[in-house]
């Protein structure tokens, strides 16, 4: 009886370690690719249905280069689009917006969308989905080739899960979860089979400890502290 007992305590302190060898990023949660905040983007805000919209040709080319819709409100004839202004500020890594211009359209209504072509070549370089006149979510296309690199998850205005495509493939490498504005969580797939290979772990937006898929099987092998050699892990 005693050496059961003996062996339930080190299968708990196991768990409350976060022991490798199952499928999960830490101990007790899911996998950032379908955890939290991964419900599929809502995109139903940007269609022009039953809208009001106000469309402006920054360079007078004759295409619109800001796009802007409000549930209400009446049609924009003119005045300056809010590209950056308010709902600006940061830069997208961050989760915050790209600067391209100030002050703002009154058309009135709630604003359900914002569509902006930041390079004038005819296509969407930043969309935003506002949900209750805040940005619910927004999708940007940071190499201009028509594909989403990056996708911000927002709540209550605050950051919440990222998305990120860094070799511009076409498909997410890396995930970011956030807690009261400062990352929580990243996952990443260094190797672009599809599967996550890399973890790190944070505290109050620290580092604290970073782990490895050597065999390519989805899953941690080791974790390390976040020590100097830790750090200098792929990022």
């Amino acid at each position: 009886m005693a050496g059961m007992n003996v062996l339930v305590l080190v299968a708990l302190l196991l768990a409350a370690a976060g022991g490798t060898g199952c499928g999960t990023t830490a101990a007790g949660t899911k996998p950032l690719a379908r955890g939290p905040h991964y419900a599929p983007l809502d995109r139903s805000p940007c269609r022009e249905g039953g809208k009001t919209v106000s469309r402006l040709d920054l360079n007078h080319d004759g295409k619109p280069d800001v796009s802007e819709l409000f549930v209400g409100g009446q049609q924009n004839v003119g005045g300056q689009p809010n590209v950056g202004g308010q709902q600006g500020g940061g830069g997208p890594q961050a989760g915050g917006r790209p600067e391209a211009g100030g002050g703002g359209a009154n058309v009135g209504g709630q604003q359900s969308c914002k569509i902006v072509d930041l390079n004038f070549d005819g296509r969407p370089d930043l969309t935003r989905y506002f949900v209750n006149g805040q940005v619910g979510a927004e999708e940007l296309d940071l190499d201009f080739d028509g594909r989403i690199d990056l996708t911000n998850r927002m709540e209550q205005g605050q950051l919440v899960r990222q998305e990120l495509d860094t070799n511009y493939d076409g498909k997410t490498d890396i995930w970011r979860l956030y807690r009261g504005g400062k990352v929580d969580r990243l996952e990443r797939d260094s190797t672009g089979n599809g599967r996550v290979d890399y973890w790190e772990e944070y505290s109050d937006g620290k580092l604290t400890r970073v782990g490895h898929d050597a065999n390519g099987d989805g899953r941690p092998d080791k974790w390390e502290n976040a020590t100097a050699s830790s750090e200098e892990a792929p990022r």
